[in-house]
C-alpha cells in the first residue's frame, strides 16, 4: 500500500473537527496531485470553517496539478455549467464575514433554514464566476468557495474555469469580485427580508 492510501485511510478515522490540523501535518506528505486536491476537498468539507480559513488558504493555494480534483467528478459538471455572475448567500454571526468568507451558498432555501436554526443573520452577494475556485454539493447546500480581496493570485494560478473552456486562455476579472452586498435579518427575529 503506497503512502497516499495510508493517508487516506488515517483521515477516515479523524474527527471532523481536527481535520484542519491532520491536513497540516500531512498535506506535504501526499505524493499524487490529484490524491491532495481530492483529499483537501473532502477534508474541508468534513471540518472547514471561517475562524480557520486563513489556514486552509495555505493549502488551497497550492500550485499541484490537478486542482479541479478538490471536487468530485459531478460537482465538475455542475461547476462547469455555473453562470458568470451567482448570486450567492450566507449566514452569518460576525459581520466581517460578509467581507472575509470564502464559503458561500448558492441555495437560499438551505441557507435560511441554517440562519433559522442557529439564529444567525442571512447576506446575500453576487460574485464573478472567475472569482470561484471549487463547487461543492455533497450535503446538497450548493456550495462555492471563492478567492476574496487578494487571495487569489492570477500570475502564479489559472483559474479552475481554464479547465473546462476549450480554448485553455486565462481569464482574469476586470475588478476582484465586481461584488454586491445586501444584508438582511433572520426572519424570526421579526424583521422584514431586503428582495
Amino acid at each position: 500500500m503506497n503512502n497516499d492510501s495510508n493517508i487516506a485511510r488515517a483521515m477516515c478515522l479523524v474527527p471532523h473537527h481536527m481535520m484542519l490540523a491532520f491536513m497540516q501535518g500531512n498535506h506535504n506528505k501526499i505524493i499524487d496531485d490529484s490524491a491532495y486536491w481530492n483529499m483537501l476537498g473532502t477534508a474541508w468539507k468534513a471540518g472547514g470553517c471561517f475562524k480557520d480559513q486563513n489556514d486552509w488558504m495555505v493549502m488551497f493555494r497550492s500550485k499541484r496539478r490537478n486542482r479541479q480534483k478538490i471536487m468530485k467528478s459531478s460537482e465538475r459538471r455542475e461547476f462547469a455549467r455555473l453562470p458568470k455572475k451567482l448570486k450567492a448567500y450566507r449566514a452569518y454571526a460576525d459581520p466581517i464575514e460578509i467581507e472575509q468568507s470564502i464559503c458561500w451558498s448558492l441555495d437560499k432555501e438551505f441557507v435560511e433554514q441554517y440562519a433559522k436554526a442557529k439564529d444567525l443573520q442571512i447576506a446575500e452577494c453576487t460574485f464573478n464566476r472567475d472569482d470561484v475556485f471549487a463547487y461543492f454539493n455533497r450535503r446538497r447546500e450548493s456550495e462555492i468557495l471563492v478567492w476574496r480581496g487578494g487571495m487569489n493570485t492570477k500570475k502564479e494560478e489559472e483559474t479552475l474555469f481554464d479547465y473546462f473552456t476549450p480554448s485553455k486562455t486565462l481569464l482574469f476579472p476586470i475588478a476582484l469580485h465586481e461584488q454586491t452586498t445586501k444584508k438582511y435579518e433572520n426572519p424570526d427575529q421579526g424583521k422584514q427580508h431586503a428582495s
